[in-house]
This record gives C-alpha cells, sequence and structure tokens, in this order.
C-alpha cells in the first residue's frame, strides 16, 4: 500500500470517525434516559465495532486497541452481564473523547496516561466480571470453539447439543476491495465463532480477458456451529451489511442429524465436487436511497460555478433584449429556467437539517448541569429545518454561549426554583422554524428572567453607560451584547469576564442576522436569531440612483411605491406619514453622495427589519434579479451600509445593501 492510498484512508476514516463519535454521544446520552433500550445498546455496540475495525484498516491501532477494550465492556452490557449506570456513560463518554484525541492530536502530552486511566476505571466498572478481551488466550478459546472433529463420543454430542447452527448466504459488493476490506478476513472471524463448513460460488467471475482484479465476484455459503447468537454473527458483517446480499438464518436439527467434519477448507475457497450450477439465490436486500460523501471544498466549487453561470445567463438576456436576432430570445429563455432550476438543486446540497447540530448540545448541558449542581433538560424542536452548510458552521459557538448563558443566569438553583414553586428540573427549548427566506432559531429557558434595574446597574458600574442614561426596554435588553458587559458577581470558569454575547451579536450581524430578546422575571428569556437560509445566492430587488446600482434582498423588502416629496407626506427630518404610521426613511442618493438631479417621480422602496419598517429613495426599481454574492475587497470590508457584491449582465457592479444597518441608522436623528 502506498503511502499516497494510505493517507487517503486515513482521510477518510477521520471523516467517518468523527461522524460516528458524534453519533456515539448522542446515542450514550439517549441510554442514560433510557438505560433498559436495547437497540441503543446495540446502536452503540455497532459504533465502538465499527471504529475498531476501520480503525484497524487505516492504520490506527491505537484507537482500534482502545477501542476494542469499549466493545468488549458493551458486549457485557447487551448479553445482560453489566447494567447500564451513570458512571459507565461518563466513563464511555470520557473514552469518546479520549479517541476524537487520539484521531486529531495523536502523542499530545499525557495523552497515554489519560487512556489508561480510562481503561482502569472500564475494569472496576466490571466488577470481577472480565470481557473476552481481558481472557486468557486459552480461556478464550475453550469458550469459543467447539470441537473441531467429528463427534466420536457421547460426551461430546451431549456437549455439542448447546449449540446452534447457522446458515450463513454471502455476497459482498463488487466494490469490496476499493474500501479496504478483504471478505477472507471475515470467513476468519466466523471461524473464531466455532466451526465452520464453507462453499464458495465462483460463476460469476469472468473470462481471464475481462477480469477487473480490484472487483470481487465470489459468493459464499457457510454453516457455522456456535454458542454465539445472531448478534455475533452481524457483528463479522457489520462494515458492509447494508451494501451485501446476506441472509442468516438457525438451521434447526436434532443432535442424531449433527455430523461435523474436519474443516478442511478454513480459507473459504471452493470445496471439492462443489457445483456452482446448483448455489441458490440469495434473496436481495431493500433498495435503500444511494448517497456519497463529498467534500464541502467541491460543493462551493459548485455553488461558484453556477454562481458564474447566472451571471453568464444575465449578459446572453441582455444581448437577446438589445439584438433583433431570431431564436436567441427563445433559447436565452430556455436557459434561464434551466439555470434557475440548477441554482435551486445545487443549493439544496448545501442543505443541512439543523437537528444533528442541536443534539450536540445534549452533553453540553449534561456537563453543565454537573459542573453547575443543576438539574437542566434540553429539548429541542424543529430539528428538520435545514440551513446552509456555511451559515451552520457559523452558528456552534453563538449556541454555545446563549445555552451556557441560560444555565449560568437563567436557570435557578433546584431549592430556588421550589420555593419559587418551580419543578427542580430546569427546562431548556432549542426551536427551529422558517420565516420566508429566513430560519427563526429560538433559545428558550424557564429560569429567572433579565431584572431590567440590574442590567442597568450593571451597565452604569462597567462605564458602558452613563447613570443619566434614560432608555427604552429593548436598549437595556440590548446591553447584554456589549463587550464587557456582565451581571456575574465573580469571576468564574463561565461567566464574569464579560465575553460571549458580543461575539453572538458580532456573529449574527455577519450573517446577515438579527436578534431578538423576550424576557419575564420571574418565567424564563427566549432570545431569537433570525438567520438568512443562504448567504451564496439570493433574490434581489434590482435600483438604480443616479448612474449606481444596489440591490435589496428581496426578502426584506415590504412594498414599492412612488414618491413625489409633495403634501401627501409629512416630512420631518428623516421620517415621514405613511397611511397613519411613521416611517423612518433614508435617501441613498444623499447617503453615498450621489451627484446628479433626481428624476420628477423617484421611488420609494419599503422594507422589513425585525418588527420595524424603514424606507430607501432611489431613482429607478429596475425588478427582480437573481443576485450572486460576491464578498468585498479588504478595502472596502468595512464600507458602512454595504454586505457585499454583485455582477450585472453587462459587467456593472452592483453593491448589495446591508438593511440591517442601515436599519439602525435610519433610527438615528438627521
Amino acid at each position: 500500500m502506498d503511502d499516497a492510498y494510505k493517507e487517503k484512508l486515513a482521510a477518510a476514516f477521520r471523516e467517518e470517525c468523527a461522524d460516528i463519535l458524534s453519533e456515539l454521544e448522542i446515542s450514550l446520552l439517549a441510554l442514560e434516559r433510557n438505560p433498559e433500550d436495547i437497540l441503543l445498546i446495540s446502536k452503540i455496540f455497532r459504533a465502538l465495532h465499527t471504529i475498531k475495525g476501520s480503525g484497524a484498516m487505516a492504520g490506527f491501532n491505537d484507537i482500534s486497541s482502545f477501542t476494542h477494550s469499549m466493545e468488549s465492556i458493551y458486549d457485557l452490557v447487551r448479553n445482560n452481564k453489566l447494567p447500564v449506570t451513570k458512571h459507565l456513560i461518563d466513563i464511555t463518554l470520557k473514552a469518546g473523547d479520549y479517541i476524537e484525541k487520539l484521531l486529531n492530536t495523536p502523542g499530545t502530552t499525557g495523552e497515554k496516561e489519560f487512556g489508561d486511566t480510562i481503561l482502569t476505571e472500564f475494569k472496576k466498572i466490571t466488577g470481577g466480571i472480565y470481557p473476552d478481551a481481558e481472557k486468557k488466550p486459552e480461556e478464550k478459546e475453550k469458550v469459543l470453539s467447539p470441537p473441531k472433529n467429528s463427534l466420536n463420543s457421547s460426551a461430546d454430542k451431549e456437549k455439542l447439543s448447546v449449540f446452534k447452527v447457522f446458515k450463513i448466504e454471502f455476497k459482498p459488493p463488487e466494490n469490496i476491495f476499493l474500501r479496504g476490506i478483504n471478505p477472507l478476513n471475515m470467513i476468519d472471524e466466523l471461524k473464531d465463532l466455532g466451526h465452520i463448513e464453507c462453499r464458495a460460488y465462483t460463476d460469476k467471475i469472468p473470462d481471464f480477458a475481462d477480469i477487473n482484479p480490484e472487483l470481487c465476484y465470489i459468493s459464499w455459503d457457510i454453516t457455522l456451529t456456535t454458542d454465539k447468537n445472531l448478534n455475533a454473527l452481524k457483528d463479522v458483517f457489520i462494515f458492509i451489511e447494508d451494501d451485501s446480499e446476506l441472509n442468516i438464518s438457525v438451521v434447526k436439527e436434532k443432535q442424531k442429524d449433527l455430523n461435523i467434519t474436519a474443516d478442511k477448507n478454513p480459507t473459504g475457497r471452493l470445496l471439492k465436487g462443489s457445483d456452482s450450477s446448483k448455489k441458490k439465490v440469495i434473496p436481495k436486500r431493500t433498495e435503500k436511497p444511494a448517497s456519497i460523501r463529498v467534500s464541502s471544498d467541491k460543493l462551493d466549487n459548485l455553488v461558484n460555478l453556477v454562481g458564474e453561470l447566472i451571471i453568464s445567463q444575465a449578459r446572453l438576456d441582455r444581448i437577446s433584449r438589445e439584438n433583433e436576432i431570431p431564436g436567441l430570445r427563445t433559447v436565452s429563455e430556455e436557459i434561464e429556467n434551466l439555470t434557475a432550476e440548477l441554482r435551486e438543486n445545487t443549493m439544496k446540497l448545501r442543505m443541512i437539517p439543523i437537528g444533528d447540530t442541536f443534539d450536540r448540545f445534549q452533553r453540553l448541558v449534561r456537563d453543565l448541569s454537573n459542573e453547575l449542581h443543576k438539574d437542566v433538560k434540553l429539548k429541542t424542536i424543529g430539528g428538520n429545518t435545514e440551513l446552509d452548510k456555511n451559515i451552520m458552521e457559523h452558528l456552534h459557538d453563538p449556541l454555545v454561549h446563549l445555552i451556557r448563558n441560560c444555565m449560568d443566569h437563567g436557570i435557578e438553583p433546584p431549592e430556588q426554583r421550589k420555593n419559587a414553586g418551580k419543578p427542580e428540573t430546569g427546562s431548556i427549548i432549542l426551536k427551529a422554524s422558517y420565516s420566508g427566506a429566513y430560519v427563526l432559531i429560538e433559545v428558550s429557558d424557564d429560569g429567572a428572567g433579565m431584572d431590567l434595574k440590574k442590567l442597568k446597574e450593571s451597565a452604569v458600574k462597567k462605564g458602558i453607560i452613563p447613570e443619566e442614561n434614560k432608555l427604552s426596554e429593548t436598549e437595556i435588553y440590548d446591553l447584554i451584547f456589549e463587550p464587557g458587559f456582565s451581571t456575574a458577581g465573580r469571576i468564574t470558569g463561565l461567566s464574569g469576564r464579560g465575553v460571549g454575547m458580543d461575539i453572538v451579536k458580532r456573529v449574527i450581524d455577519s450573517l446577515d442576522g438579527s436578534i431578538m430578546i423576550s424576557t419575564e422575571k420571574g418565567k424564563g428569556t427566549t432570545i431569537t436569531l433570525k438567520i438568512p437560509l443562504t448567504l451564496a445566492i439570493i433574490e434581489g430587488l434590482l435600483i438604480r440612483v443616479g448612474d449606481r446600482y444596489f440591490i435589496i434582498p428581496l426578502s426584506a423588502v415590504k412594498e414599492c411605491f412612488e414618491y413625489t416629496g409633495n403634501t401627501t407626506f409629512t416630512e420631518k427630518k428623516n421620517i415621514l406619514s405613511l397611511r397613519g404610521s411613521l416611517l423612518p426613511y433614508i435617501s441613498l442618493r444623499k447617503f453615498f453622495d450621489i451627484r446628479g438631479n433626481p428624476p420628477e417621480f423617484q421611488q420609494m422602496v419599503v422594507t422589513q427589519v425585525s418588527d420595524s419598517l424603514i424606507g430607501y429613495i432611489v431613482d429607478e426599481v429596475e425588478g427582480q434579479y437573481q443576485t450572486v454574492i460576491k464578498s468585498l475587497g479588504r478595502i472596502y470590508r468595512d464600507l458602512e451600509g454595504i454586505s457585499g457584491a454583485t455582477i450585472l449582465g453587462d459587467g456593472t457592479v452592483a453593491l448589495i445593501l446591508d438593511v440591517l444597518k442601515l436599519a439602525q441608522l435610519a433610527e438615528q436623528p438627521a
């Protein structure tokens, strides 16, 4: 195996193992709540078995060896020889953290000692019952292997009567070798479970000139006599069970029919006298939807190419409008429809359910509950809600900070909750839902709520605002997002440094999102994050001011109408009266200092940001436009009121308005 292939195999294992560890953690936390759930126990065992086997094949022998010991422990659990306890879950979670360290940062100082400590704890948990992995080789052989030769004595026959005879029909996928798996190793594993008779079928092997040496054409019929149960057999095929044609059945025979001869063919090659024409047809497994793993870089590149295609299509559309070429307009419209459909399908490839991210916080809540001596349960709602993967990657840290705040500041200690007539167990709810082109993520707790007076006093004490400032309720709540703000009385590992919520605000702003706070003293707090579904390609409203073009995200546009500046509107500074309501507005010509005289009739574009309406005076509304978002260069990155740019069909650059920032500016005095 060359170095390039080894590295490719190792990279594949790291990615696979990271996913399995994440699922393992979720399963362990679920098992802690339902310790009698056999399906969860089996799922955990299979996860450990997969890590062990795949790790060995990929050259991660330290991970394989360590996981083998964990697997042995959970083999005891699934055979009802070891109970599920909180301590067992604690140690297994630490073991998962250790495997993650071995996976990502091997050779870290104190790593081996940490692993040895975990293994010692596992041995203590067994309470004198040791898994097969801990037995001496001769003891293991004695338990696992039935007689290898013919049954000569009545004692042997009596002993064998407790064994089961399984019939295994096994046809691996043709590409099994390409996945680094040798099917003969599985047959050897079956041999370790007892006595086997094996027949290989070679009728599917093509002529020599047509053979692909990287493909497997052979299938097997295997008879296994063992004292193990069905799960032990399935574990042998656990890596490829879903992709193989596999049928395992118990052969019910009387004792007198058992006449087992020596295993002359342990390698699984075709037995003498076998007739491939008599091979039984193995029933095909139910087909599952095919799925493949694709690197995020490839997806990002695909989205970029689709973006370039959209820009080119816009150029074609412009040319078709300006030139009377027969058939060109029809072709342009067809390409426009195909491009729109391609765009929709491409964006769906980057959308992932938020439930996976939500589930990872179960461990955080559990650990913080132990640290803070609070009993808190996390409930998730709307896990099927999908978001762009790039946005999802940015949400982890903000959600961590919000949950930590709920745990530390929101949820009261059990005794305090009891005195207030509340359940001693606190509750945190993570909820996701769609809202047009946005996703709303709510982080709620049933804790003490926010105290307006205390918030303002803390801000004054830390010099964030002057004492004489009069603030609205919303403005006081927004103080928690100021750098350095904290209501903690002392610095701990969780709070007191005034770092956290300002990071949340900064990240959400960078995603063109917004934050809303709702709280009731003594009842709890809900913080809602409003996040756009995607930031790569959006539907926009193209507007013009002078010779400059701008894009407003269409999802934020409420209405458009003609603005004449006459007495229909009562103007005062940057506020006008519209249908009995006050509407803050911005003249984009003045804001961006665009020279020239405005037309006689201008347009007003009204947008909605959170619960507020903001108007923009423009020269002309061009219409809806598919917008490929391009990031600004370093020089223009901090340009106020602009979040990005796009390229129009004629090559002109249009700036994308940051409606959230502009809304904040519109609310300030002129």
